[in-house]
């Protein structure tokens, strides 16, 4: 039996050594919108644009039965709102990663399946 908590730790301390990450608390999911997942994590990442390297914050957000299924990512509303129009992005913030009706995970490397998300 698959130990979803577990998975989620393992995922986040692997994680937590190559980008800035930290686990949203009770309050501050609400305050974000994101009191439907279980945990969400808030972590900050360089992305390359034509006039150089920024810093973004995105939202990592969790489901119960990670990771037999993926986790959404939204990119944060200061950085939406300076951004705007990048690909794969919507007017929720949602950064499209991988289409959920298509791709499967491999449960024994939490880990992994949150880096490809990001990557």
């Amino acid at each position: 039996m698959l130990d979803y908590k577990l998975a989620r730790q393992i995922a986040f301390e692997y994680i937590n050594r190559i980008e800035n990450v930290k686990k949203l608390n009770k309050e501050e999911k609400a305050q974000n919108n994101f009191q439907d997942f279980v945990e969400v994590w808030e972590l900050e990442t360089e992305i390359e644009l034509d006039n150089g390297v920024r810093i973004i914050k995105l939202y990592v957000c969790l489901k119960e039965n990670f990771p037999r299924f993926l986790p959404k990512i939204y990119l944060s509303e200061n950085d939406y709102n300076e951004l705007k129009y990048i690909p794969h992005v919507d007017q929720n913030k949602f950064v499209c990663t991988f289409s959920p009706d298509i791709s499967r995970t491999d449960t024994t490397q939490p880990d992994k399946i949150i880096l490809e998300c990001l990557i």
